[in-house]
């Protein structure tokens, strides 16, 4: 798996200190010198983080469709339209016929239900090592219903 761009590193670790900073338990207060910690970042860090990380600030824009999809990973695809937004918005001069091209003539895009049953706009690249982590989740999640519907037997 390819490791973290700057962008999400940046988010995750900003994430995880929020996550992991000590709470005051019920009824106690921390007396703990706040040089012992390092800063936590607040709410509004946290969003501008995750704006740019996702391509929405910070004067990211990308050229093509392929590498806006490439730069956020995947982008909700379920409605169609506002996956052709989503990748649009994140992008400088992206038409929405040059998001057909990328889906149906280059191919460098492909939509499929890779997370949580949900349709997902993805690289072309990644869709076969993401459907090998992902699937075997999906088909144990979803094989109490294939049993039901009489599809038990069916390989897929």
């Amino acid at each position: 798996m390819a490791a973290l761009r700057p962008a999400h590193r940046t988010l995750a670790d900003a994430v995880r200190a929020r996550r992991t900073r000590p709470r005051p338990r019920q009824g106690r207060l921390l007396t703990a010198p706040a040089e012992r910690h390092s800063p936590t970042p607040d709410h509004e860090s946290i969003r501008r983080l995750r704006a740019c990380a996702q391509a929405l600030a910070g004067g990211a824009c990308e050229a093509s469709a392929e590498a806006v999809v490439r730069r956020v990973f995947a982008i909700q695809a379920q409605d169609a339209t506002a996956a052709d937004l989503g990748i649009r918005v994140r992008g400088r001069d992206i038409t929405a016929q040059a998001i057909r091209t990328a889906y149906e003539k280059e191919r460098s895009i492909v939509r499929n239900w890779y997370m949580r049953g949900t349709l997902h706009t993805i690289p072309s690249d990644d869709a076969r090592w993401v459907l090998q982590l992902l699937s075997p989740r999906i088909l144990a999640a979803t094989s109490r219903r294939y049993q039901q519907l009489g599809l038990g037997g069916v390989s897929l």
